[in-house]
């Protein structure tokens, strides 16, 4: 503001060499006053008005800049009022400076400017000044230079962030999301010794979220996490989303058991991860929660992973209807059976996105079954239904049984029910 002030003093002082003879003079004449004094003289020419002021002349430059002096004046005085906006978006300057601060909350406020920053990248700067504030004294600097850290992608500070778990764990959810933030990696290795750790386990949410975004195979550790008695319903949905960033087959059974689960939030992101196998198996498990929802209007509602404010937003699941979310998943699976059954079950969802989504999924699943593209899968689940009633057949005249349906109604090895 001072600068401001002084530059345009000077250039007001020196106007007559850098603008013009006499501009000072004519720049400081109150024309309103002339005017009226011309406008009160009973002998005036009714037409100086048009020949005069019409003109213009020196107005036109006194006008743009005092136009000039009050849009700086506004600018200067909208940046101070909202805490420096054009520093923080110019250059990290500032924000380093604020750093270097021996008030805490100054280094707080220097560590707020990056994450505000909409050009926010890592330099060797930014990257010695973040390592420095994760072993600051005060909770909320390490916190935030965490985030930064995450955000940033910075694998350097990974090893300090995991050590900060065990040495600080009152700072331990916070910490695991910065870890996770970093992305896979070198990071994912160093993170397996959180597996044990326990400060680490007592945030079940955040490790499991830190898995995730880490594509960790720590698949026990996450089964752990689902299948605790009484789990806490944050822990189950993280454990569940999880295990879907793997998009391993194998995990179907275990992301199956999700959609069993009493949460709607847990089947929701069950809905989503099996969506991300593209598996075919995962059709039946999908008809199933679709043929027994209760509730067809029932929302899916939007879940974000836990990141601190100025972070990416990372989506769990989205805000859809339930149905049209397992349509959405089923349409990945390219499973044969779907093209009856989408017929039969057209009419169970009342949303008219739902119905066109069933209708186009019938569309697509038509052309390729007469491309015979579905020939290969229908050829593949028959034989594997025929070699599990092989297997179950052996094994019942291995127990010296018939396989024949006894005088109980039960099922024999044949699978066939009495008759």
């Amino acid at each position: 503001m001072i600068g401001i002030g002084t530059g345009f003093a000077t250039i007001l002082s020196l106007s007559d060499l850098l603008i013009g003879q006499n501009f000072l003079d004519n720049f400081l004449t109150d024309e309103m006053a002339q005017l009226d004094a011309k406008l009160s003289d009973e002998n005036r020419d009714d037409g100086f008005i048009d020949d005069e002021f019409l003109k213009g002349g020196a107005n036109e430059t006194k006008f743009g800049i005092l136009f000039l002096v009050f849009a700086a004046a506004h600018l200067v005085t909208a940046n101070t009022l909202s805490d420096h906006f054009l520093q923080r978006y110019m250059h990290s300057g500032l924000a380093l400076i604020k750093l270097r601060s021996a008030d805490e909350l100054n280094r707080r406020q220097g560590l707020d400017m990056l994450v505000e920053r909409l050009d926010l990248q890592s330099t060797p700067d930014i990257e010695r000044a973040v390592l420095s504030a994760l072993d600051d004294p005060m909770e909320g600097v390490v916190v935030r230079a965490a985030h930064i850290a995450g955000t940033l992608r910075i694998s350097a500070a990974a090893s300090r962030l995991i050590k900060l778990v065990d040495e600080r764990p009152e700072l331990a959810f916070p910490v695991m999301i910065a870890i996770g933030q970093i992305g896979p990696g070198p990071t994912t290795d160093l993170a397996r010794k959180l597996v044990a750790s326990p400060a680490a386990r007592a945030e079940p949410v955040a490790q499991a979220y830190m898995f995730g975004m880490l594509k960790s195979t720590e698949i026990n550790r996450l089964l752990e996490i689902f299948g605790t008695p009484n789990a806490e319903e944050d822990a189950r949905v993280a454990a569940i989303w999880a295990l879907g960033q793997l998009r391993d087959n194998r995990l179907l059974k275990s992301l199956t058991d999700g959609l069993k689960d009493p949460a709607l939030r847990v089947q929701c992101t069950a809905i989503a991860a099996l969506s991300n196998l593209v598996a075919t198996d995962s059709a039946p498990p999908l008809m199933d929660a679709f043929e027994s929802e209760k509730d067809i209007r029932a929302q899916c509602p939007e879940i974000l992973v836990p990141v601190q404010e100025g972070g990416p937003i990372k989506i769990v699941t989205k805000y859809r209807l339930k149905l049209f979310s397992i349509v959405r998943a089923l349409a990945t699976t390219d499973h044969p059976d779907l093209i009856p059954w989408l017929v039969q079950h057209q009419n169970m969802s009342k949303d008219y996105n739902t119905k066109v989504l069933m209708k186009k999924l019938w569309e697509k699943l038509k052309e390729k079954d007469a491309r015979g593209e579905l020939n290969m899968i229908r050829h593949r689940l028959r034989t594997r239904k025929a070699q599990t009633a092989a297997e179950k057949g052996g094994a019942a005249q291995e127990g010296g049984g018939s396989g024949r349906v006894d005088k109980t109604g039960e099922k024999g090895g044949d699978s066939r029910p009495k008759r």
